[in-house]
């Protein structure tokens, strides 16, 4: 996989996207649910049309903003809270904020996105963190990821996986389909989701030499733009 790596990506030049550099929290979870299974273009707008509601900046690329910069999480949920209980506040977000009505999966027994954004974010409200500087109290709490787990449509852990990918923890992958495809023409191999994490951690340890700069987020980024342009040509 790293010699696949090193032969058709363009490591050299390697950055992450815009995505990773977001002003609070709420923006990451918002991302981070409403990017299963849909285009990203969606999920962009989504973000797009939430920032505007709220009045937020869309990214800083200076590490993370100061605390009384950043929306906390609580807040976040009030914007919710504030129209009803659960059922009718995430209708109402789904319509009027994110103008987005997308289920998680499985269609048939998924809720709307915004419904499991609001469960995701009280999850990490149960545990403490309102504010990227607090992301230590969830890495690795059983309880917290096991909440997020329970959402429908989670129970893989990829979320999460990508949940601390955009919120700077850049030793973790998501092995969603566009990494499942690359990791199959390299190697042939179907993977499970943790081998696949395995798989390009590893990957990123043997090109670490050639290039020093390359975390696993960083190359999975890279495996992911370079998929998508071939599955889109």
């Amino acid at each position: 996989l790293a010699n696949y790596c090193g032969s058709v990506l363009d490591l050299e030049n390697a950055k992450l996207g815009d995505e990773y550099y977001y002003s609070c929290l709420p923006l990451c979870v918002i991302a981070t649910v409403y990017s299963l299974f849909s285009r990203d273009e969606a999920t962009r707008n989504v973000i797009v049309r939430f920032r505007t509601h709220a009045g937020l900046p869309m990214q800083t690329r200076t590490g993370f903003p100061s605390i009384g910069d950043q929306m906390a999480v609580s807040e976040f949920i009030s914007m919710y809270e504030s129209h009803g209980n659960d059922e009718e506040s995430s209708q109402h977000m789904a319509k009027n904020v994110f103008r987005n009505c997308q289920l998680t999966p499985p269609r048939k027994s998924g809720i709307l996105k915004s419904e499991a954004v609001l469960r995701f974010s009280r999850a990490l409200r149960t545990c403490g963190v309102e504010y990227f500087q607090d992301l230590e109290r969830a890495f690795g709490n059983d309880k917290f990821e096991n909440a997020v787990k329970n959402i429908p449509g989670h129970a893989s852990g990829v979320s999460l996986r990508y949940f601390y990918m955009l919120a700077g923890e850049y030793e973790y992958v998501k092995p969603d389909r566009m990494i499942m495809r690359f990791i199959k023409s390299a190697t042939g191999l179907e993977p499970t989701i943790e081998h696949a994490h395995n798989l390009v951690v590893n990957a990123c340890k043997h090109l670490a030499p050639q290039f020093p700069k390359l975390s696993p987020c960083l190359l999975d980024h890279v495996i992911w733009k370079y998929q998508r342009g071939k599955s889109n040509s």
